[in-house]
């Protein structure tokens, strides 16, 4: 019976239209048997004039017995009925009407994403070899030349030099040894000094001066994640640099990403 009630509620609307229609024609009809009967002469007439009264009649009882009865059914019955019943039914997946999906082009070939390159990306890798010669030069910058002996026969290079001293005022674990500090450079020029600590994560080389508009810019661009005792911490190429005094900067970061110390020298480039 429930069902019944549910059917007669979602579609009361459709009901009241088709009993509007249906009144409306069979009292037409009613009206049309009525004169028939007024203006009948024979029997016969009469006889049909009654069958199409009762069967109007018939008719516009019924349809008025539906339409009261649906709304009977929508205040009375329909507030106690429970709230799932009138809940519209979820819509079933139909796999033949499903939306296909966009083929995907034959062949194709992912476009490129550019991406933006840092400012300030000094020269940085180097041969092998070249890193060993850079090294050398930065461990021994200075190689003293004896005067000739008494006797004209020039001397043997004296292959003894001295190591450049550590920045003061930096700490041992954090320290820039080459280029001293106030010296004037050009070209390729290697940095050398130590970059160690404890839990050690990366260090990062970086320059400030006219080039970079007076802001800190990396001067190898990338960080280093190998630490370095006394070594070469890596090269930047100059060329073309606007000349001026600038300051060097070495940090080392902890896995925590702490700063472990810092060490900053000025230099000035030709």
């Amino acid at each position: 019976m429930e069902r019944i009630y549910v059917f007669l509620i979602r579609n009361d609307i459709w009901i009241y239209i088709l009993c509007g229609l249906g009144l409306f024609w069979y009292g037409s009809e009613l009206l049309r048997a009525r004169r028939i009967l007024r203006q009948a002469m024979f029997n016969l007439e009469r006889e049909r004039g009654r069958r199409a009264r009762n069967s109007a009649l018939f008719f516009v009882v019924v349809l008025l017995a539906i339409a009261g009865s649906v709304a009977y059914v929508n205040t009375e019955i329909a507030p106690t009925l429970p709230a799932d019943l009138l809940r519209a039914p979820t819509p079933t997946l139909d796999p033949f009407h499903l939306p296909l999906s966009s083929p995907t082009p034959v062949r194709s070939t992912p476009r490129p994403v550019n991406t933006p390159t840092p400012p300030l990306v000094p020269t940085v890798t180097l041969p092998e070899d070249a890193l060993q010669a850079l090294a050398t030069v930065a461990s021994n910058p200075v190689a003293t030349r004896p005067s000739d002996t008494n006797d004209g026969t020039p001397a043997p290079p004296d292959t003894t030099a001295a190591t450049p001293e550590p920045v003061a005022n930096c700490p041992e674990n954090v320290n820039l040894s080459a280029p001293n500090a106030g010296s004037a450079i050009s070209g390729l020029v290697p940095f050398s000094g130590t970059a160690t600590a404890a839990n050690f994560s990366f260090y990062k080389l970086e320059i400030n001066g006219p080039q970079t508009d007076n802001t800190w810019a990396s001067l190898l661009g990338r960080t280093i994640s190998q630490p370095v005792f006394a070594g070469l911490l890596g090269s930047g190429n100059f060329n073309g640099w606007l000349p001026g005094a600038y300051r060097v900067r070495l940090i080392v970061v902890d896995a925590t990403g702490n700063e472990q110390g810092s060490c900053t020298v000025d230099i000035n480039i030709n």
